[in-house]
């Protein structure tokens, strides 16, 4: 429900997906031959001054884009660069590089796209260096969403301060685009007040009015806000910390000391206060209330989706209550509030939460209805108030009972229909995976052109706190047998926007208990009334066995004491259950069951190894213990036996094998060793006698320090607090003056 976020821009044949940051949308075209301005907020953009000669160019790219000949494209767009680099025409420098960037990322080389852009010199005009930089904060996104799960798996290299983009862990591509963020964020003050229009090209501009979200330092701040909430990117530890935040002073917008947004050590939440904070300082300091309560609003927002507890979301919905309570009714935006206010309060576990959301949303609507935020609580107030209803029914129920279940709200009656129908007809019809009832098709012409055999009306009670409620009814029947059962709020079943909606249910006396005696089952036939055993039911099991989609049926019958009894083949089995005896029936459409294999003696193997990970050229020691068991109790190794022990690579293809005789003790032992030039990764050692060892073959990372911890200079004891000293160094003999423990 909230509108657009501004987004860095890219072109529609090439769209990404990004999840939960920044949405990658397309636009095209070029500046205007304009004048360079001398103040950075206003005017024409700096160095755009020769974009106009470039538009034949752009023209041709863009044509080669539409044909999908990326490769051509790329190389026009590289000839572009180089010529607006040459002469310093920096817009159409930054275009190219964008551009370039886009088309790599087109061709699938998401890892060489973000190594271009962060490689390639940059223009120094500081408004097209932020341009880039969020560029390059969402390519580092989209790098990480695509291959994340590749990435996770990655070990942090401690003391490599150029790490290649391959090797960069989460949190150091997270940090890459924070810092990016930050880079652009410290010139807030310098062209923050620049209004999105001329930047159209890089960053799709949101759909809030000017006035609210206009400015560069909106669009910056509040996709960076918009990034911190991607919680794929926190740190582990702020996600187990967020309790431990200072709740209070988050929601009522205070700060709670010195935040930096790029230190990767405050939790994202409190670096995300600060920058929404800033914003919306920055607003009211200027009078622009309305742009003011939107960052606030924005922020709120942030905290009560990761906010975990009831007490925090309701702290969030009372601030928002005052705030709202103070703001000045008069302007458009306090509707917007409004909304947001019913829109937390739907979710809030307080006294009826929907009337109070449905209160706030009307307020909104009816004091400014044109606007965005009136429109929007027009729509919360119609979804509350729109009648609804569902239907539930008992599968199989006797005559007279509370057989169906109505789920509905904003509904004063609904109008009944039902019509009998052959169950057996449908189930001997019907191959067993079928449903043995009419279909869709059926109903409609039923409801259609067939007069139904019970028709009846529910007045249903008012749900004035708009939410839904249960009502039951009972099938007015005093035949057994199958129904479809409808209902529809009009007593005429028309209308464009009606909705009928059916239920299958069984009116019977019958019940079918089925137990599972271990390659045989049981069937039970009973008397729903009395619990007395029904004899002379005539059963009928439709089943398929295994894989094939064979079926074949078997008949039973129950004896005096209401059971049968059905075999159960060696293999998987499924089955449908049809039981009869006058008018009662009773279904059990799906039934699964197999019949239990013995116990049989298996030979296998035990395998061991001296260590779980290895290095290329490091020589694996392993150790086989053969044994058989299984039909027994008793377990026994075997000696004097003959197997075969293989190393297989990343890629599952034979390394080494070996071929040798258990001792009598039942053990063998050998070794393999590493090879180098086979795929890294889990690499197995199998044995003929059914056992396996998985290891790690990874390349050896060398540690760039060393940790020692000294003895404790006390005892230690249970439950109390225990110090423990010690001490970092360096290889090269420095200390390490920096490192979380």
């Amino acid at each position: 429900m909230n509108p657009s976020i501004d987004a860095i821009s890219l072109p529609r044949s090439i769209r990404l997906s990004l999840v939960g940051l920044l949405a990658i949308i397309c636009s095209a075209g070029c500046l205007d031959n304009q004048t360079v301005s001398s103040d950075p907020t206003t005017g024409p953009l700096p160095g755009s001054e020769h974009s106009a000669d470039y538009a034949e160019d752009w023209t041709r790219v863009e044509a080669l884009k539409n044909e999908q000949k990326f490769e051509a494209a790329d190389d026009l767009v590289t000839e572009i660069r180089a010529a607006a680099r040459d002469k310093n025409h920096q817009e159409t420098w930054t275009r190219a590089l964008v551009e370039e960037t886009q088309l790599r990322t087109a061709l699938h080389g998401y890892e060489t796209a973000v190594r271009f852009l962060k490689d390639e010199p940059w223009p120094d005009e500081p408004l097209w260096r932020s341009v880039l930089d969020l560029y390059y904060a969402s390519a580092l996104v989209v790098y990480f969403h695509q291959y994340s799960y590749e990435i996770r798996g990655r070990e942090h290299v401690a003391g490599d301060e150029t790490v290649d983009l391959k090797a960069w862990t989460t949190d150091q591509i997270a940090q890459q685009a924070h810092l990016a963020f930050g880079r652009v964020w410290a010139q807030r003050e310098i062209w923050g007040a620049r209004s999105l229009g001329p930047l159209s090209i890089y960053i799709e501009q949101n759909d809030y009015p000017a006035r609210i979200r206009g400015t560069l330092r909106d669009a910056v701040s509040y996709m960076w806000a918009n990034l911190l909430t991607d919680e794929s990117l926190w740190r582990p530890k702020h996600g187990n910390e967020t309790f431990l935040l200072d709740r209070a002073v988050l929601i009522e917008g205070g700060t709670d000391g010195d935040v930096d947004p790029t230190d990767p050590d405050i939790h994202p939440l409190r670096r995300l206060c600060a920058i929404l904070g800033d914003l919306e300082r920055w607003h009211a300091d200027a009078a622009r209330d309305e742009a003011a309560l939107e960052a606030r609003l924005t922020r709120l927002r942030s905290l009560f989706a990761s906010l975990g507890t009831e007490q925090d979301k309701q702290a969030v919905i009372d601030h928002l209550a005052r705030v709202q309570g103070g703001f000045d009714a008069a302007y458009d935006w306090w509707s917007m509030g409004q909304w947001q206010l019913a829109a937390f309060l739907q979710e809030g576990q307080g006294d009826e939460p929907l009337v109070a959301a449905h209160h706030a949303a009307v307020a909104g609507r009816d004091r400014h209805p044109e606007s965005l935020g009136g429109r929007r609580c027009a729509n919360l107030v119609e979804n509350l108030e729109t009648p609804d209803y569902n239907l539930e029914a008992m599968s199989v129920d006797a005559a007279h009972e509370r057989s169906i279940r109505i789920t509905h709200k904003n509904m004063d009656r609904l109008y009944f229909r039902a019509w009998r129908y052959d169950l057996a007809e449908y189930v001997e019809g019907t191959e067993w995976q079928s449903a043995p009832w009419p279909g869709d098709e059926t109903i409609e012409n039923w409801v259609d052109f067939r007069e139904p055999d019970l028709a009846w009306s529910v007045d249903l009670p008012p749900t004035p706190d708009f939410a839904s409620h249960k009502t039951y009814t009972t099938l007015p029947a005093d035949g057994k047998g199958a129904y479809v059962v409808t209902a529809s709020p009009r007593r005429d079943y028309e209308g464009r926007f009606n909705r009928v909606t059916a239920v299958n249910m069984i009116v019977s006396d019958l019940v079918l208990i089925v137990r599972d005696l271990g390659g045989e089952l049981e069937l039970g036939a009973r008397s729903g009334a009395t619990g007395k055993p029904m004899a002379g039911v005539s059963i009928e099991i439709q089943r398929q066995t295994g894989g094939s989609r064979d079926s074949r049926t078997e008949r039973l019958e129950t004896d005096a004491r209401g059971l049968a009894y059905a075999d159960v083949p060696s293999q998987y089995t499924r089955m449908r259950v049809f039981a009869r005896k006058g008018g009662d029936l009773a279904l059990i459409r799906n039934l699964h069951a197999s019949r239990p294999r013995a116990p049989q003696d298996r030979v296998r193997s035990f395998v061991y190894t001296d260590r779980s990970v290895y290095r290329p050229g490091q020589t694996l020691n392993w150790k086989v213990v053969a044994y058989r068991g299984g039909a027994q109790p008793e377990y026994e190794t075997l000696p004097e036996t003959h197997l075969v022990v293989s190393l297989l690579d990343g890629n599952r293809k034979e390394v080494s094998a070996d071929t040798l005789q258990t001792n009598a003790f039942g053990s063998a032992a050998g070794s393999f060793v590493i090879p180098r030039g086979r795929m890294l990764g889990n690499w197995q050692l199998l044995t003929s006698l059914d056992g396996n060892a998985s290891v790690k073959v990874e390349e050896y990372k060398r540690p760039t320090f060393e940790v020692s911890i000294d003895d404790p200079a006390s005892p230690l004891r249970l439950n109390r607090p225990a110090s423990l000293g010690g001490r970092a160094d360096y290889y090269f003999g420095l200390p390490v003056s920096a490192g979380d423990v």
